[in-house]
């Protein structure tokens, strides 16, 4: 019995299609010339379902053809820089568009290199306390920053890293271009693991 698997990227959909031919081929070679005109199990000859099935391979083929040259295709256009999943405050960037989504994905964006980020050179924090001004959820980014730097896990429960919605607010405001919201998705990630924070910026290597 065939899978009724959905392939979740384009390169499983193409081995899927390529494997189901495969099998087609196979079945027909099997027939051979001489049976072709035998009867089948659901009253058609092998003939009659053979070129049925390659007659929609066919049509199928050149409407999809006739999609791809009208531009309906849907995705996007060349020159994308870069795939973010979940908006352009809380979300990250896709290593590629192969990535799976599922139904909590609520956006991608397909980012033109004039709008994305290529310059990650930090500053360091002037206790401007702007970050602090515009936290939904009433935190101190910065204090959050200090203690996430020193791997101070008490700290960060004190402060309430927990409480982060990761809305990317503190980023945009930032005058330092600190990359605080990635910095505290590491610290979480830290803090469960009970491993030690790294220290080098998020958008260095």
């Amino acid at each position: 019995m065939a899978s009724t698997t959905i392939p979740d990227t384009s390169s499983e959909l193409l081995a899927a299609v390529d494997e189901g031919w495969r099998v087609f081929r196979e079945a027909v070679r099997h027939v051979g010339r001489a049976r072709m005109d035998e009867p089948t199990g659901a009253g058609w000859t092998f003939h009659d379902l053979f070129a049925h099935i390659a007659a929609w391979h066919d049509l199928t083929a050149r409407r999809l053809r006739v999609l791809r040259t009208e531009g309906r295709f849907g995705g996007y256009n060349e020159g994308v820089a870069r795939l973010i999943a979940g908006g352009s405050m809380m979300g990250y960037a896709l290593p590629d568009d192969e990535t799976p989504i599922t139904k909590a994905t609520n956006c991608i964006i397909a980012a033109l290199a004039d709008e994305v980020r290529t310059d990650m050179h930090e500053w360091p924090c002037i206790r401007c306390g702007d970050c602090a001004m515009v936290c939904p959820s009433r935190l101190l980014p910065q204090d959050l920053l200090v203690a996430a730097t020193t791997s101070d896990f008490a700290g960060l429960h004190t402060l309430g890293l927990q409480d982060c919605i990761e809305c990317g607010c503190c980023d945009v405001i930032c005058p330092s271009q600190i990359l605080l919201t990635e910095r505290f998705r590491i610290a979480k990630r830290s803090v469960a693991a009970r491993t030690p924070i790294p220290v080098t910026s998020p958008g260095q290597d």
